[in-house]
């Protein structure tokens, strides 16, 4: 995991933010992996709409751990929280920090969420613990492998040809007669919520996840549907071929 985490790393070029910047070269330092000077930035704000500042903070704490324990005891961190820290830490580098930075397009997110829900359970070797409560927490945030969202793979550069095959031969035998004008298996009042997949495994593939509902988004989307039925290697020049749907202005 570290290995693919620092190779990971190393491909990103641009960041979105510098607090991104700062999550990835503090997440390199500790790794062992991070080349040339480092530089710690002062702490800036915390609270709830700048959630990374509590990794960021918790990578400087953990870096920080020896020098911690020549301050009095309790003057930033007790005894028993030091291991949390450091468990906390070697979690977010050696699994979450490479999704979090590397989905940039919507059409990868099915493709990064179904891996980084697998990668929850393979850390179950690691910390077991760590593992069941971060799959639990991530399972309430499926929204991207729902029925209706997982045909957005077929686009995704991430995805392998015998993947995106496999969807889209799923789609097919699921096909219905008619236009979907709404979703089916949704639950809720009013439009309704898309239900999250019940259970996910080490070998749920993203054709797996399709029903009739994934048929709702290519129709609303108004999807020429008809490179589905031809090979992987033959769909981007029919996609480029595609008409342009015209829509009138408000």
């Amino acid at each position: 995991m570290r290995a693919e985490t620092i190779t990971g790393a190393a491909e990103v070029t641009e960041f979105a933010r510098d607090n991104y910047r700062e999550f990835t070269e503090l997440s390199l330092v500790f790794l062992g992996a991070a080349e040339g000077e480092v530089n710690f930035c002062r702490p800036g704000a915390l609270h709830k709409t700048r959630w990374m500042a509590k990794v960021i903070y918790s990578l400087t704490i953990a870096l920080a751990e020896k020098s911690i324990e020549q301050l009095p005891p309790g003057t930033i961190t007790s005894r028993h929280q030091v291991t949390k820290i450091r468990e906390f830490v070697t979690f977010v580098t050696h699994v979450y920090l490479i999704w979090w930075i590397s989905c940039k397009n919507a059409v990868d997110a099915p493709w990064n969420d179904l891996q980084l829900f697998k990668r929850l359970r393979q850390y179950e070797l690691v910390n077991k613990d760590i593992s069941q409560s971060a799959a639990q927490a991530f399972s309430r945030h499926l929204w991207y492998l729902t029925a209706e969202m997982v045909p957005t793979a077929l686009f995704s550069s991430l995805v392998l040809s015998s993947e995106r095959q496999d969807l889209a031969d799923a789609l097919l035998k699921v096909q219905p007669a008619n236009e979907l004008q709404s979703p089916q298996n949704r639950f809720g009042s009013g439009w309704g919520k898309p239900r999250f997949p019940l259970s996910i495994n080490l070998s749920t593939r993203l054709c797996n996840l399709v029903d009739s509902d994934s048929w709702f988004t290519i129709f609303r989307l108004q999807i020429n549907s008809s490179f589905l039925r031809l090979p992987v290697n033959e769909w981007e020049p029919t996609m480029r071929m595609w008409p342009v749907q015209k829509t009138s202005k408000p």
